[in-house]
């Protein structure tokens, strides 16, 4: 069972963007419960640098997230 959903995985895999991948990544990670606990200073600086990034608009609102997801169909 576990070999024929690596293959499928792998199949899927290919064709999604690499925004997706990383999306997915993080998810991923998320399921692993043996991380390591980060720091307060690490969440503090991950917590600037996300905000560095919406401050420059590396973001996208919710109109426009449904305009893409329509698009998956």
């Amino acid at each position: 069972m576990q070999v024929s959903v690596d293959i499928e995985l792998s199949k899927y895999w290919v064709l999604l963007s690499a925004e997706q991948k990383q999306s997915l990544l993080q998810v991923i990670k998320s399921f692993i419960t043996d991380q390591e606990k980060i720091s307060i200073q690490q969440y503090n600086q991950e917590l600037a640098e996300a905000e560095a990034e919406y401050q420059k608009g590396d973001h996208i609102t919710s109109d426009e997230l449904l305009k893409l997801i329509k698009q998956w169909q």
